[in-house]
């Protein structure tokens, strides 16, 4: 972490990094007068401890479009590195064109990086309740409804799944979760750990006893 902390944004802000880029694009054709390129990203990601951090952040199965990217937007990913096939990232043609619900037409990715994490933080480490308004503001949640509402959204949106085909459900689900299958087993049995430590110690008691007295 020491050494991406600085490598990185010295790698994306050195103008030198720019005009490689630029050489490179001309290399192969592009025309400079009508041909926009980002700042060229270092992407670093650790085999293990999926999600803890921000510089060496894993992504979730997404398009890039759901992160604010242009459609027009071209991505070329070259390698510093020879590695093997097993350890760079997945693509999955299949679903170029098939349509997979999603919430992003609400999502913006400059807001969840500037709130998102630092909310979801704040919960873990305040354990401070909040009501469904809240929790919606805070992107915990994506709809609230009125209590006698709950049963019959729940039953409509339970009939749009009943309604696809079931493998491409699976098909769906397998590509979301099984690539933090092995990341969300070890922060499991790394939680598990922690509240055996901590149950039974004084603020596990006080923290009970807080509970109990509330509504």
């Amino acid at each position: 972490m020491q050494i991406l902390s600085r490598l990185k944004p010295q790698f994306i802000h050195d103008p030198r990094t720019r005009f490689l880029l630029r050489d490179l694009l001309l290399g192969y054709g592009c025309n400079a007068s009508n041909t926009y390129q980002d700042v060229p990203r270092l992407r670093a990601a650790y085999p293990a401890s999926y999600l803890t951090t921000g510089i060496a952040y894993a992504h979730h199965p997404h398009r890039d479009t759901w992160y604010s990217a242009p459609p027009c937007q071209l991505n070329w990913w070259m390698p510093l590195y020879d590695f093997d096939a097993n350890q760079g990232m997945a693509f999955h043609p299949a679903y170029w064109d098939r349509a997979i619900a999603n919430g992003s037409s609400d999502f913006n990715y400059y807001r969840w990086n500037a709130v998102g994490r630092q909310n979801a933080a704040w919960l873990l480490m305040s354990s401070e309740w909040v009501g469904a308004d809240e929790a919606l503001r805070m992107g915990l949640v994506w709809r609230v409804c009125d209590p006698d509402e709950l049963l019959p959204e729940a039953r409509r949106h339970a009939e749009i799944l009943a309604a696809r085909p079931i493998s491409s459900l699976m098909a769906v689900k397998h590509t979301m979760v099984e690539p933090i299958r092995p990341e969300i087993a070890a922060a499991s049995a790394r939680e598990n750990a922690h509240f055996a430590e901590l149950m039974g110690a004084q603020a596990n008691a006080a923290a009970l006893a807080d509970f109990n007295r509330r509504d």
